[in-house]
């Protein structure tokens, strides 16, 4: 005669546990450490150049969004502002 389980021995507590609790973290991240993880996700600040056409500032090697110039070529029209 062979040993057979019932229907409600197939699942143990543990493996019901795992199925409806996520996982958790073992230990609380300090604000410390969870500061210096951080440390490198903030943006940089944009890098603006003055230009030689117009004064304005953009970025270095944009198309300047006043004149329309980079590097003394014309590549944009640009409409004149009310």
């Amino acid at each position: 005669m062979g040993f057979t389980l019932s229907p409600c021995h197939l699942f143990t507590l543990s493996s019901i546990r795992s199925i409806l609790v996520p996982p958790l973290p073992k230990r609380k991240i300090s604000k410390g450490r969870r500061d210096r993880r951080r440390a490198h996700d903030a943006l940089p600040p944009i890098h603006l150049v003055r230009c030689p056409q117009c004064g304005s500032m953009r970025r270095p090697h944009h198309v300047c969004p006043e004149c329309g110039t980079y590097r003394g070529e014309t590549f944009l029209e640009v409409e004149a502002k009310k």
